[in-house]
């Protein structure tokens, strides 16, 4: 999502791998993703994509939206959700609304999702569930000087059944 990426130079900077945004809500398309896709592709860079999810608006249309971005794309790492809000809703209500996109999206796609969310977010917005930790986990803890990152509680000791996969521990690139 910053715009215009060089890839070049982030490869001489030693990246490893990339996640690209995709999508957002039930219309948007990222508008360097053809770009950022065909750029890492023809650098070699592993990617994953990402769909910025919106509760607030139709599950359904947003998983098919998503879904037709992605069954046309060749990526190395997960296809991920972006859980950053719950436009005002409660624990309960997110849960409910994020389970049934989810489960709609990988019907879809025929595979599992990955879901990206911080620890903060995502303890303050969903309540323990028994499918979300099932989940590959990119976390988000940024700044951390830490081993291994703050995990959300659903994939903390003694719920989870796996750790994280990715952990994003910057904000800036």
């Amino acid at each position: 999502w910053q715009l215009t990426f060089d890839w070049e130079k982030a490869l001489t900077q030693g990246i490893v791998y990339a996640f690209i945004k995709s999508s957002e809500g039930t219309k948007v398309v990222d508008g360097q993703f053809h770009r950022n896709m065909a750029e890492t592709a023809r650098l070699g860079i592993p990617r994953g994509i990402y769909h910025y999810f919106k509760p607030d608006k139709d599950w359904k249309k947003q998983a098919d939206h998503f879904s037709s971005i992605a069954l046309g794309q060749v990526f190395e790492l997960d296809a991920a959700i972006d859980c950053e809000t719950n436009a005002g809703m409660s624990k309960q209500e997110y849960s409910n609304v994020l389970e049934k996109f989810v489960k709609q999206l990988e019907a879809n796609l025929g595979y599992s999702i990955a879901i990206y969310t911080s620890p903060g977010f995502w303890n303050s917005a969903m309540p323990l569930t028994s499918w979300a930790k099932n989940k590959a986990l990119w976390v988000a803890h940024w700044g951390a000087s830490l081993i291994e990152p703050t995990l959300p509680d659903e994939w903390s000791k003694p719920n989870r059944p796996r750790t994280w996969t990715h952990w994003q521990w910057l904000a800036n690139g």
